[in-house]
Formats: structure tokens, C-alpha cells, sequence
């Protein structure tokens, strides 16, 4: 995943919009750091390991920081879903709850 990326990504509302991402490989290698452009709005994701699982948190520019674990994984594709442990309950807070790379 090192390097930089642009996608696409659909919201809810149907807009489809192209972020841009660089991904880093820091801290000795434990850990990847993701700087994420949408809209303008620069955003922050960290992907390290955590007892054999990786574990995603999401600094996003709605204010909230989910963490996702990985639900599916290929050696071409990764599902992540919402930790159930971050505490964020639908319609309380703005957040996501899956990505798909």
C-alpha cells in the first residue's frame, strides 16, 4: 500500500467523490500512516497489528476517530469494519462504519 493512490468513493447520498491518499510506512515498520485528502479536507488513518489482527484508527474531519478491524481479507482486498468497542452508536455521532480497499 506505500505510495499514493486516488479512488473513488460513493456516499450515502450518491456522490461519488475522488480522494486522494499517501500512505507511509513509519515506526520501524510497525505501523503504516495514511494522509487522506477529501474534498479539501485533509484526514489521518494509522494500520498497525495488534496479537496477529490488524487494527485501523480513522482521525476523520467529522470529529470522530472509529477504529475498524478487518473483517475479509484477500491478497488483493481488505473489508474493515467498525470495532464495536470504539462506542459510536449510529445516528449519535457522524461516522463510518466499513471501508473497502
Amino acid at each position: 500500500m506505500v505510495g499514493k493512490w486516488e479512488g473513488q468513493l460513493s456516499r450515502r447520498t450518491g456522490e461519488v467523490v475522488t480522494p486522494r491518499s499517501e500512505f507511509r510506512l513509519v515506526s520501524d515498520g510497525n505501523t503504516i500512516v495514511e494522509t487522506l485528502v477529501e474534498d479539501g479536507m485533509e484526514m489521518l488513518t494509522t494500520y498497525s497489528e495488534k496479537g496477529g489482527e490488524l487494527i485501523v484508527k480513522h482521525y476523520c474531519s467529522l470529529g470522530a476517530e472509529p477504529i475498524f478491524s478487518s473483517s475479509k481479507s484477500s491478497l488483493s482486498s481488505v473489508a474493515l469494519t467498525l470495532d464495536p468497542a470504539t462506542g459510536y452508536v449510529s445516528g449519535q455521532s457522524d461516522f463510518f462504519t466499513s471501508m473497502n480497499y
